[in-house]
C-alpha cells in the first residue's frame, strides 16, 4: 500500500494543492503565481522552504517573490522597465520604485490552472497551467500566445520540478524564466 497522496485543501485560508509522500508533503498555491509555498520533512520537522507566517500573508499576496519557489517569467530587474529583446523593445510596468525598474515578470500572482493531480503507488504529484492569450493579463506586456505549465512530484527521494513553455502563437517569442526559491535556512 502507497503512502502517496495528492489533495485539494488548504494553506492559511488559501486553496492549495498537498502533495505527501513518505515523510515530505508540499503544498502549491496555483491562486498565487503556482507558488510551491511549503516542502517539508515531517519526520524531521524540516521546513525546507521560507513560508509566510499566518500574520504574512497578506503581504506574501501583494509581494509573493519572498516565500517559497515563485516562478519568475521573465525573470531580473529590467531598467526603466524596458526590455530590447529581438530588434524590439517591451514596455513592462516599473515596480521596483526606488531604483525605476520592473522586477521579476508577471506570472508569480497570476491564477494558475490545476490541470491535474493525484498520485501512484510511489509518488504523488501535480501539474499547474498559466495560459496567456490575448486577454490575458500578461499579454499587454508580453505580447505572445504561451503556455507555463509546472509539474511538482514527491517521492521518498524528495522533490522534483518540471517546467514547460510552449509558444502557442506562430511569432518568435523571449523565453528567460527563473525560480526565486526562498530557502529556509537554517532549517
Amino acid at each position: 500500500m502507497s503512502d502517496a497522496a495528492a489533495y485539494k485543501g488548504e494553506y492559511q485560508g488559501e486553496k492549495a494543492v498537498w502533495l505527501k509522500s513518505g515523510s515530505y508533503e508540499a503544498a502549491i498555491l496555483p491562486e498565487i503565481g503556482g507558488n510551491l509555498i511549503a516542502f517539508r520533512d515531517t519526520a524531521n520537522g524540516y521546513n525546507f522552504l521560507h513560508e509566510p507566517a499566518a500574520d504574512e500573508m497578506e503581504s506574501f499576496k501583494a509581494r509573493p517573490i519572498i516565500h517559497g519557489i515563485p516562478v519568475l517569467f521573465p525573470p531580473n530587474r529590467f531598467e526603466d522597465g524596458k526590455f530590447p529583446w529581438n530588434g524590439k523593445t517591451y514596455t513592462f510596468p516599473v515596480n521596483e520604485e526606488k531604483t525605476g525598474n520592473h522586477l521579476h515578470g508577471f506570472v508569480h500572482s497570476e491564477t494558475w490552472d490545476v490541470e491535474e493531480f493525484g498520485q501512484t503507488r510511489e509518488e504523488s504529484f501535480v501539474t499547474v497551467a498559466l495560459k496567456v492569450d490575448e486577454q490575458h493579463a500578461v499579454y499587454k506586456f508580453l505580447p505572445h500566445l504561451f503556455t507555463i505549465k509546472l509539474k511538482y512530484t514527491l517521492s521518498s527521494a524528495g522533490l522534483s520540478q518540471h517546467i514547460l513553455i510552449r509558444n502557442d502563437g506562430a511569432d518568435v517569442m523571449p523565453c528567460l524564466f527563473a525560480f526565486h526559491t526562498a530557502v529556509n535556512a537554517p532549517f
